[in-house]
Parts: structure tokens; C-alpha cells; sequence
């Protein structure tokens, strides 16, 4: 793969003009037809690094490395990318959840989701540019949530369809 600075000299006119822009767009499809098999592995090589990594959020705010603390830098990328791992699975269930009540909702999460990796494809990408359906994954993950079942804290009380609350060790009052 070629970065797109050594592509510059090879087309035609002046970076940013509508000749350039032309110009370019059919250099692009004669490699597509002369290399198709190229540009496949380029895609598939492309996919992880848009999607897999959740570092840009810490490394453009506090850099890679941490001016004071080296250690805090590294915890911050592990948390980072272990919510953005937590927020795909539970999006990824809550799809799975939401597939048979609504298909159509569904249907449109991945068009959205589909669209967009499909779209960079062809362009350049970022880890960062997937950062704008994030709130539409977290969205999505309630369903997950859900779907997991976390038992309420026992001493929290259990309410009852009165509205009578009791507590550990309190018995429902009769009615």
C-alpha cells in the first residue's frame, strides 16, 4: 500500500482542483480493474484498524505516552479499550436480542454500520472515524444489558406491586 503523498506526482493537475479530483478517480479505478485481488486484501486489512482499536479517545487527549506517569497512560488505554470491547459485545447481543421483535430496527443498525465500513473502504481511514456511531452501539448494548440479567442487590429491598417495600429480613405486610 501506498500512503497518498506518493500517489500525488502521479496524477495529473494540481492537488485540490476538480482536474486532480478526475484525475485521480480514474487512476483509482484502473488499479481496482487491473488489481482486484489487491485492493480486497487492502480492504480486509483496513477493517481492524477502523474498527478494532478504542486508543484515539487517550492518545489525543493525553498521548501515547503520559507526560508524568507512563503507568497511567497504559491504564487508560486498557480502559478505554476494554469499555469499547464491553460495548461492542453488549451491542452485538442487544442486535441478536432485538432481531425477531425488530427485524427493521435491526435491518437499518447494520445498513448504518454496514454503510459506513463499506464507505471506508474506498477512503481513508482512522480509528477515530468510527467514533460517531459509538452512541448508536451503546444504544443498541441496552438490549444487551438486559439480556444478562443482573440480579438486583438483595438488600436493596424488593418491591412489590402495592408499592410496599421490604427489606432483608422485613416480612410484606398482609393486605
Amino acid at each position: 500500500g501506498q500512503d497518498d503523498d506518493s500517489l500525488v506526482p502521479q496524477v495529473q493537475g494540481t492537488p485540490g482542483t476538480p482536474e486532480f479530483d478526475s484525475n485521480a478517480q480514474k487512476l483509482a479505478i484502473s488499479r481496482l480493474e487491473a488489481k482486484p485481488l489487491q485492493f480486497v486484501g487492502l480492504a480486509i486489512r483496513k477493517f481492524p484498524r477502523m474498527w478494532a482499536p478504542e486508543d484515539y479517545g487517550v492518545s489525543w487527549t493525553v498521548g501515547v505516552t503520559h507526560p508524568s506517569n507512563k503507568d497511567e497512560s497504559v491504564t487508560l488505554l486498557l480502559v478505554s479499550q476494554a469499555a469499547y470491547v464491553a460495548i461492542l459485545g453488549l451491542a452485538a447481543l442487544g442486535l441478536w436480542r432485538l432481531r425477531r421483535a425488530r427485524p427493521g430496527t435491526v435491518v437499518v443498525i447494520v445498513v448504518i454500520i454496514g454503510a459506513l465500513a463499506v464507505a471506508h473502504t474506498f477512503v481513508e481511514i482512522q480509528p477515530r472515524y468510527h467514533s460517531y456511531v459509538e452512541p448508536l452501539l451503546c444504544i443498541v448494548a441496552g438490549p444487551g444489558v438486559a439480556a444478562l440479567r443482573i440480579p438486583k442487590s438483595r438488600t436493596a429491598g424488593t418491591a412489590h406491586s402495592d408499592g410496599a417495600e421490604t427489606r432483608e429480613g422485613a416480612s410484606h405486610p398482609a393486605t
